[in-house]
């Protein structure tokens, strides 16, 4: 495949690549999400109280267990509190929320006081682990965000394991050739995995129609992977190596 005939695709609404939020839409999330809401999480007929000593187990469990961020942390001990208050009538529960959610503050306070919890850390490793495995900057910093890592903080894990991945490590070079570097190369693991572009199995076929839509499916799974349009278009465009 030249350049031409990706170039060609980006250009036509109908065709070709289309805008980077209609790549990035996944239908299969959106169904993931109708199916998610009409699940009810049945209350347990008793649930103990979250006293200090009690979140410290819930918590020192689940950091021994896995790394994790604050927020994950506190998701986790809102989640067991929320269990807790559905067995109590309205106004017992209001005031147990009240007593219990500074207690959960503190625990968390503890732990990264300890070290136990450094959200900077649980993000640089999981940014790493995403470049490695195939995913785009725009999704890993989404994923991110979503574990309670976001802005200033987010950038910089990512950076961090951007030069990991893409073995540059001279602080004069410049950031954006570095994540340009590490994103290209994740691109080239998620096309491999997905046999997309030079990977392909086979040849795309002559037919003008049938080749656009194929580029246009490849080009919206490397979107839906985080990967920005001229990452996939270098992606899409190289030629398949000769075995």
């Amino acid at each position: 495949m030249g350049s031409g005939d990706f170039g060609q695709t980006s250009g036509d609404p109908a065709s070709g690549l289309g805008s980077e939020e209609d790549l990035m839409e996944d239908p299969q999330d959106e169904a993931t999400t109708r199916k998610g809401k009409g699940r009810k999480e049945k209350a347990p007929a008793t649930a103990k109280p979250l006293t200090e000593a009690r979140i410290r187990n819930i918590a020192e469990h689940y950091v021994g267990q896995r790394e994790s961020s604050a927020q994950m942390l506190r998701q986790v001990l809102e989640r067991r509190l929320m269990r807790r208050l559905r067995t109590l009538d309205p106004d017992a529960g209001a005031e147990e929320r009240q007593a219990v959610l500074p207690l959960i503050e503190a625990e968390i306070e503890r732990l990264q006081a300890a070290g136990v919890i450094k959200d900077g850390r649980y993000a640089e490793m999981k940014a790493r682990s995403a470049l490695s495995s195939g995913r785009g900057s725009r999704r890993i910093l989404r994923d991110l965000g979503q574990k309670g890592v976001a802005g200033p903080a987010a950038q910089e894990a990512l950076l961090g394991a951007a030069r990991e991945v893409a073995g540059v490590f001279d602080e004069g070079a410049e950031p954006s050739d570095i994540l340009r570097a590490a994103e290209v190369e994740a691109a080239e693991v998620f096309a491999r995995k997905r046999r997309l572009g030079p990977h392909r199995a086979g040849p795309l076929s002559e037919d003008w129609s049938e080749r656009s839509k194929a580029l246009r499916r490849e080009a919206a799974a490397m979107a839906r992977a985080g990967f920005g349009v001229d990452t996939i278009r270098r992606v899409l465009d190289r030629v398949p190596e000769e075995d």
